[in-house]
């Protein structure tokens, strides 16, 4: 008989996992490597036999496989190619449709090129990948180091129809201008929800170089971006969070989850109950951080024009928070 111990990243094919040998009969047997993850890969297989004339006629070998991390590519002006995203030439046209596509695998870093990437649908980010806006029109075929975000952005837009992205996996979303994202049916999250529901505790999620900008989440919680529980960690670098609206969290909302933000300027955003700027809740073991930030310019309803916290201990340093108010005191 075989048995495989990974059957997701390997594949073998033989007269199924027994068959039946003759003296002097032999038996190909060829192990196929199918990663559906990108790093070092390792696996048995282990190939046995129940004859009561040999003992001991267990042999088991050791396979390892490497998928190297690769680039995978997203112009929403292509019009040309094969729209495999194998390179600029044959780019994606949508980001949802790279994530989507069976030839990105988790671990694949997303080069998106500068425009606009209108929305009938809400992005969903189910694998763990890395996706980076800014790379440049003007140049064919940009590297890395052409990349610029803050000259060349790369906008998200919601059309004020649906939430822009979705990520319920160990993401990085990074350079993007996120805009006009919408939910109105009492969820939360209007530019970006984070969330992975019990199924993945160990979500890691990073957003960083990002603005964030006109989201709203009309009955609900975090217009510009919301972080949901059983989320492990999300990190929110270097971003712009501006004129962003929701009932609570106007600009960030998060609940029961670790949230970190740094170096990044909330202001301007409103919301019609508490937290104008950003709304913490229930996060007694994990203390959000807010650290080198500028909150400024928010405004609430009734509590928190800047920040609102509720059964959590949120630690602030070394930031500037001013000029947030209340409206219906």
């Amino acid at each position: 008989g075989i048995s495989l111990s990974d059957t997701i990243n390997y594949d073998f094919s033989a007269p199924g996992t027994s068959f039946t040998l003759a003296p002097g009969e032999a038996q190909v047997i060829t192990v196929s490597f199918i990663p559906q993850t990108t790093g070092i890969i390792n696996a048995e297989l282990s190939i046995f036999s129940d004859s009561q004339n040999i003992t001991g006629s267990e042999l088991v070998i050791g396979l390892t496989g490497e998928s190297l991390s690769s680039v995978a590519y997203v112009d929403a002006g292509a019009t040309t190619g094969s729209g495999d995203g194998s390179n600029w030439s044959n780019a994606f046209t949508s980001i949802a449709a790279a994530i989507a596509s069976p030839s990105v695998l988790e671990g694949t870093s997303i080069w998106v090129r500068e425009g606009t990437y209108s929305l009938a649908a809400t992005i969903d980010v189910d694998k763990a990948v890395s996706i980076y806006g800014g790379f440049p029109r003007d140049i064919t075929n940009p590297v890395w180091s052409d990349r610029d975000w803050e000259n060349h952005a790369s906008v998200i837009d919601g059309n004020a129809a649906v939430r822009c992205m979705y990520i319920e996996a160990s993401a990085t979303l990074d350079g993007f201008t996120i805009t006009n994202g919408l939910e109105n049916t009492y969820t939360n999250g209007g530019g970006v929800l984070v969330y992975a529901g019990s199924s993945d505790p160990e979500l890691h999620a990073a957003i960083a170089n990002c603005t964030i900008t006109n989201n709203r989440s009309t009955s609900a919680y975090g217009g510009g971006i919301f972080v949901y529980y059983y989320v492990d960690s999300c990190t929110i670098t270097n971003c712009t969070i501006t004129g962003n609206q929701a009932h609570s969290g106007g600009g960030i909302g998060a609940a029961g989850t670790n949230v970190v933000i740094s170096g990044s300027t909330i202001t301007g955003n409103s919301a019609t109950s508490a937290g104008g700027g950003i709304y913490n809740t229930y996060a007694p073991n994990f203390p959000p951080l807010i650290e080198n930030c500028i909150i400024s310019n928010n405004t609430a309803g009734y509590s928190g024009g800047g920040i609102y916290n509720d059964r959590c201990s949120t630690v602030i340093t070394n930031c500037v928070v001013t000029d947030n108010s209340l409206t219906d005191q």
